[in-house]
């Protein structure tokens, strides 16, 4: 009123003369804190024309001079919007920022590359720490538990909990909002976990909620955390063996974690897939192929590929390359390929084939005796070994011969050579098994080398010399560590009992066979391990491929047994396959997944725990136990709804969920009417149509609730039918109030000042010695005396003029 024009000019700032203070109003700076600060920053602001105040946490707003303070939320500190807000105000090169806050800011990686580009402008920023005592300050952390778990296992919940001083807490443990745990316990100053153990009785939701109490606690919005646990049904887990005491074993660890396992013989398994049950598993117990007939494993084949089951296949001395599954349905659901991994030096081995000619094999002369079939598998076995390989051919009837001398396999002359030796075997007439058995390790003794001996015997009857105990004492007698018998028991004839207990005394396989005509697929697939060295001796610990794969939550790989030996093959990562585990020694694949159709598949190359694994791990590995359990849920179905895939973002303000729908070919639902219905806090709901912004994506933003545990249902049609399905949401504090993260805002704000040539200070330091400017003297005077005059005159004048005033007549 009292200013010329060139005088309000003047009091106008400058974009050049500005100085920014920004102040934070986030949640962990408490209540008569921020009052404080309002009105010290407006009493800066008071002292000079060219400032401008900022006022920052989830959003940042510009304070308008004499008015309220804007609303900004306080759930987190985004300084970073401040900053930006702060630097259009000011010009290239010149200006001032001060920042008041506790240092504790969201997204420090994005602010730090607002700071440098900042310090590149030449602006200054100032920071005004703001320290308070914490020194009874209690937080928690999200609780640990896992996400889905099966219906009659234990599980459990674990709570970090962060404290400044030693003291007395109480915990308290909430399940679908009872109180089932309640505990007070002396907390040392750091770290602390609160453990409870929790049952899961039926299938659903276990909504789960722990507080922390203390009686001098500043913060009890940090105190609490919540968590949503999915309980499936209990999977139907069967694992098909020929050795029940180890299946045994293995069935009771996964039976103590909740799921329902039997034990079934090779022979029962189509009975077993027939049943057409959901949700399961099939384990393959270190069995052979011949094991299972070609119906079987198609039938289990489109039990994984069509029905989405789950497969595991387990290593040993009967699996893979050693099993004979080259050219069979398994070598095609595997992840991983029976091709051995390179090597720079092979070591040769010694391949001992030990034929029976007795009576019982046939006579040459008939060309589908068995004799024949034997010696043409023979040579068939002996043509893909490798030339630097040994060979040794012995046939016995009434009597032992050495068909083949140990020799080099070789190749053009010496290997045919070998082969016409073989070709000339003729059948004799008794079974002296036990004079060849000795002739055999009587030789394998008197080798002078380290690489490995194989031995495949071959029989269609009884041992005509020898008992069952001679046989024992003299396969386990020998002193070769290096040795490896496998035998072959032809016919129903043969004696199985004794042909079964040979390889297993001696570390190999057993193959009984019906008819001959299997013979060159079993002899190859012997051959091959002596050919491939699929068996990979020496100790070695395991690497983890992918420490973030699903399969290793909550296993420590350290803590996993040593190998001594596993099934070495080669990764089938470039088609598609996923390495979780490895071996440290050559990187080869121990624990390999993929998907199949509809279903997954996991190979595990290694035993578990007949000889393969240098300790017992089902009492001194919790990880290794935790790794089985992980691996079986992995190999299962998602959930029942398997179509459908869910996501949520969390955001400071908005949450985001993102539906991804498929058909059971695996072939995206589009133009789908999808909504999502979702109770508040309140219990109010709310129904949202979802936009379909991809093929087969559907998405929808919503406000974000307050904290607690949620349960939202997205609905959408298939074929005709309305499917619904239940989402959970879990919304825990803002991470604004984590206590680790409050005790880094000091030395935060001093790297910030530093990067810009600014300084820490303080608002007494700010407001020391200062004076009102000329400008603000006379804006002050007329806000705070001659404009309200001038208003209450007016008013009066209008009173006159009106006759309002009754007295004056």
């Amino acid at each position: 009123i009292f200013s010329s024009p060139d005088e309000v000019s003047q009091a106008s700032p400058t974009p050049s003369e500005m100085e920014i203070m920004i102040v934070d109003q986030s949640l962990s700076i408490p209540d008569d804190m921020q009052l404080q600060l309002r009105e010290m920053a407006e009493q800066w602001q008071d002292i000079e024309a060219n400032r401008i105040l900022i006022s920052f946490g989830d959003k940042a707003k510009t304070v308008i001079p004499g008015g309220s303070w804007p609303e900004v939320g306080n759930t987190a500190s985004n300084l970073m919007d401040a900053l930006i807000l702060g630097r259009s105000y000011l010009k290239e090169d010149q200006g001032r920022i001060v920042v008041v806050s506790d240092g504790n800011i969201d997204s420090i990686l994005s602010l730090e590359e607002t700071m440098r580009e900042i310090a590149e402008r030449g602006y200054v920023i100032d920071a005004i720490p703001l320290n308070f005592d914490r020194t009874s300050e209690i937080s928690v952390d999200q609780m640990i538990a896992p996400s889905r778990v099966w219906e009659g296992s234990d599980f459990q919940v674990s709570l970090p909990i962060w404290t400044e001083t030693d003291g007395d807490v109480t915990i308290r443990f909430f399940i679908n909002g009872s109180l089932v745990n309640e505990e007070t316990r002396l907390l040392n100053a750091g770290k602390n976990i609160a453990n409870f153990l929790v049952e899961s009785s039926e299938p659903g939701f276990l909504d789960i909620y722990a507080e922390v109490e203390s009686k001098h606690d500043l913060l009890f919005e940090n105190n609490r955390s919540f968590s949503i646990v999915r309980v499936f049904p209990s999977p139907k887990v069967t694992i098909i063996s020929k050795t029940t005491n180890i299946a045994s074993k293995f069935a009771i660890v996964l039976e103590e974690n909740g799921l329902d396992v039997d034990i079934i013989p090779p022979e029962d398994l189509d009975q077993e897939i027939s049943h057409n049950v959901e949700n399961q598993v099939f384990v393959l117990h270190n069995i052979l192929a011949e094991n299972l007939t070609n119906e079987q494993l198609l039938l289990l084949e489109t039990s994984i590929y069509k029905q989405g089951n789950g497969l595991l296949v387990l290593g040993g001395r009967n699996a893979y390359t050693l099993g004979g599954y080259e050219n069979s349905v398994l070598e095609t659901m595997l992840p991983v390929s029976l091709e051995p991994p390179p090597r720079s030096e092979r070591n040769p081995a010694t391949f001992i084939l030990v034929i029976d000619r007795s009576i019982s094999m046939g006579c040459r002369r008939y060309p589908s005796a068995p004799i024949n079939l034997a010696l043409e598998a023979a040579m068939r076995s002996i043509e893909i070994l490798e030339p630097e390989n040994n060979i040794s051919v012995l046939s016995f009837s009434d009597d032992v011969r050495w068909d083949v001398p140990i020799s080099r396999v070789g190749d053009g002359i010496t290997l045919r050579s070998v082969l016409d030796a073989i070709s000339r075997i003729n059948c004799g007439e008794g079974t002296a098994m036990y004079a060849a058995m000795q002739e055999i390790l009587r030789m394998a003794n008197l080798i002078e080398t380290e690489d490995q001996i194989y031995i495949l015997m071959l029989t269609d009857g009884q041992a005509g010399d020898g008992s069952f105990d001679m046989f024992e004492d003299l396969v386990l007698g020998s002193k070769k560590k290096n040795l490896t018998i496998s035998t072959i028991a032809l016919g129903e004839d043969a004696d199985l009992e004794l042909m079964s207990a040979i390889a297993e005394w001696g570390g190999g396989r057993f193959h009984p066979l019906l008819n001959a005509g299997q013979l060159p697929r079993i002899m190859v697939s012997e051959s091959s391990a002596v050919r491939s060295e699929n068996v990979q001796e020496g100790e070695t610990n395991l690497l983890a491929a992918d420490i973030t794969h699903p399969i290793l939550t909550g296993v420590e790989v350290a803590e996993l047994p040593f190998l001594v030996s596993y099934n070495a093959l080669t990764s089938k990562s470039q088609q598609g396959a996923e390495d979780v585990l490895l071996s440290a020694n050559f990187r080869d694949p121990i624990l390999s997944v993929w998907q199949y159709g509809l279903g997954r598949v996991a190979a595990w190359t290694c035993d578990i725990g007949e000889e393969w694994l240098l300790e017992d791990w089902r009492t001194t590995s919790p990880s290794m136990e935790e790794l089985w359990i992980q691996t079986i849920q992995y190999t299962l179905p998602k959930s029942s709804h398997d179509e459908i895939e869910v996501e949520y973002k969390v955001g400071i303000n908005d949450v985001e969920l993102f539906v991804y729908l498929k058909d059971p070919a695996g072939v995206p639902l589009n133009f789908n009417d999808v909504e999502f219905v979702f109770g508040d806090a309140n219990v109010k709901l709310q129904r949202m149509s979802m936009e379909q912004v991809a093929p087969g994506t559907y998405k929808v933003k919503f406000t974000r609730p307050d904290e607690g545990a949620y349960h939202g249902i997205i609905r959408y049609s298939y074929e005709g039918k309305t499917i619904e399905y239940i989402e959970p949401l879990v919304i825990n504090y803002p991470s604004e109030l984590m206590l680790t993260k409050l005790e880094g805002g000091t030395d935060n704000l001093q790297k910030w000042a530093e990067a810009t040539g600014g300084k820490i200070t303080s608002f007494d330091e700010l407001l020391e010695d200062e004076e009102l400017s000329p400008e603000i003297v006379i804006q002050k005077v007329v806000l705070n005396w001659v404009f309200p005059i001038t208003v209450l005159l007016w008013i009066l004048d209008i009173a006159v003029r009106r006759q309002w005033l009754p007295w004056k007549y």
